[in-house]
């Protein structure tokens, strides 16, 4: 067991290796729990989400060109599956993107978006400690 201090607050983090689970607490609160296989990988997400809530908004800002229904078109062009986060409505969507094309689990979302990587950040991480609502496929 340890600690992690960022901006945003300071979490009691247990690894059992026993077990194989990461169990994230905040004011003796579970906020997030994952099992996992790779224990490096997922510890430096985490760690990693942690340390970009310090600079404010998480992930590579988006302009939103379009957004019909269940899709958007954004600028800058990106392919990746991943996360949007819409502050503005306080939700983190999934999403899959073709250059620049994506298809979103919610219809329409605001402007103002930030585009995570699947693969850099954990959405799971980011929606248990800033309270936003995970929308998944």
């Amino acid at each position: 067991m340890f600690d992690m201090i960022s901006l945003i607050g300071k979490y009691e983090v247990n690894l059992d290796f026993h077990n194989k689970y990461i169990l994230i607490k905040q004011n003796n609160n579970i906020i997030y729990f994952i099992r996992f296989n790779d224990i490096i990988s997922k510890f430096y997400r985490i760690a990693n989400t942690l340390q970009e809530l310090d600079r404010g908004p998480v992930g590579l800002a988006l302009r939103l060109e379009a957004c019909n229904d269940w899709t958007a078109t954004v600028s800058p062009k990106l392919t990746g599956s991943g996360w949007i986060v819409d502050y503005g409505q306080r939700k983190i969507i999934a999403a899959r993107c073709l250059n620049g094309s994506c298809i979103l689990a919610e219809r329409c979302v605001m402007p103002d978006i930030y585009y995570l990587d699947n693969k850099t950040y954990d959405g799971e991480v980011l929606a248990a400690l800033t309270s936003l609502r995970l929308v998944e496929f």
